[in-house]
């Protein structure tokens, strides 16, 4: 079982700095797993428990470091470095688990390469295989039930809209990640993705992604973007510019021959929002083409809903959690951080 309580002090406005946490380390009669933030350690909650493992302790990286701003990403950097540099012989009970980021992805003149291809690990450290701890589910298989729990209804336009889902991920994702590239380079990666979080759903003129049945192709609507999220995050004379980057990079990533690269460059929540959005614009196309004649108002209240309350984590018999707790590959799996601390057979 996790020590549930583990982090609880690391939430208090007094918070550990990096030297107090250090001594945690030290005085653990439990191994530990560093990573940055809530929905990190709900992420290893969910592989421990269905690895059925002893005791391991899950902290979160609320604290601070000498000469350092908030930087969760920082934080398990300079912990990981200066257990192995100073306290080598608590180094076997510790890993860190940190975001790779954008790190080892070259955006070339038509393709991105990545030139990691897998989980890096430096001493007592492991980086993520993609941007983040969500780019694990980037992948229809893995995150079906995720889409199907979020909205709870045996209705034929639900089991449609999955469909959708399912014949347009590549699409959906390269829209996520050119996003993710052009907010990138405005540096408003954090205000696009905030505003994201917070859409509710929309009528015909202001839907921020689209789908265009003759073409078979779902597309990002600059009309609905500009009006629902772009205002929120970007002053109005950088929309031009956002779109000529946006464009930009969607003619790289439609022209990156791995498209594995795609899902793993993604930035990690505008990924699952974008995911989740265009479930959402499914599900209302849907009951739109197949309920028209019987009832005129898709559910939008119900799509109001499942835009609200959006978990992807929690339900812990879905296919991610099945597919990560069956193998430890140390390139692909974050499990592999268990079988670092020795807990794992």
């Amino acid at each position: 079982m996790i020590d549930r309580n583990s982090n609880a002090g690391l939430s208090r406005p007094n918070r550990y700095d990096a030297s107090a946490y250090v001594s945690v380390i030290k005085l653990s009669k439990m191994p530990i797993l560093l990573v940055e933030g809530q929905s990190d350690v709900k992420f290893f909650e969910c592989l421990h428990d269905a690895l059925n493992l002893e005791d391991v302790r899950i902290d979160d990286a609320d604290f601070t470091i000498p000469g350092g701003q908030e930087n969760r990403r920082r934080n398990v950097e300079y912990v990981s470095a200066d257990i192995v540099a100073n306290h080598p012989q608590f180094a076997d009970r510790f890993i860190g688990f940190a975001d790779r980021e954008f790190d080892c992805f070259d955006i070339e003149q038509d393709s991105i390469v990545d030139h990691v291809n897998s989980q890096r690990h430096t001493g007592r450290l492991v980086y993520s295989r993609g941007h983040s701890i969500e780019n694990y589910v980037f992948d229809y298989n893995l995150i079906v039930d995720v889409l199907e729990s979020c909205y709870p209804t045996s209705s034929s336009y639900r089991a449609t809209a999955i469909g959708y889902i399912k014949d347009y991920f590549d699409q959906i994702i390269s829209i996520a990640c050119a996003i993710s590239l052009a907010a990138k380079e405005m540096q408003r990666l954090h205000r696009i993705s905030e505003s994201l979080s917070n859409f509710q759903a929309w009528d015909n003129d202001t839907r921020i992604v689209s789908y265009n049945g003759d073409a078979r192709s779902v597309n990002l609507n600059p009309d609905g973007f500009s009006a629902r999220i772009l205002h929120s995050a970007v002053a109005p004379e950088e929309v031009e510019d956002f779109f000529e980057r946006y464009n930009h990079y969607l003619e790289i990533i439609n022209g990156t021959e791995n498209r594995e690269t795609i899902r793993w460059v993604c930035h990690g929540h505008i990924g699952l929002h974008i995911i989740r959005i265009a479930y959402a614009m499914f599900i209302y196309y849907s009951w739109d083409d197949a309920l028209q004649m019987e009832q005129a108002n898709p559910p939008i209240s119900q799509i109001n809903s499942m835009l609200r309350s959006w978990n992807w984590i929690t339900d812990r018999n879905t296919s991610w959690i099945q597919y990560y707790s069956s193998q430890v590959d140390k390139n692909i799996s974050p499990a592999y951080c268990f079988a670092e601390l020795g807990v794992l057979a």
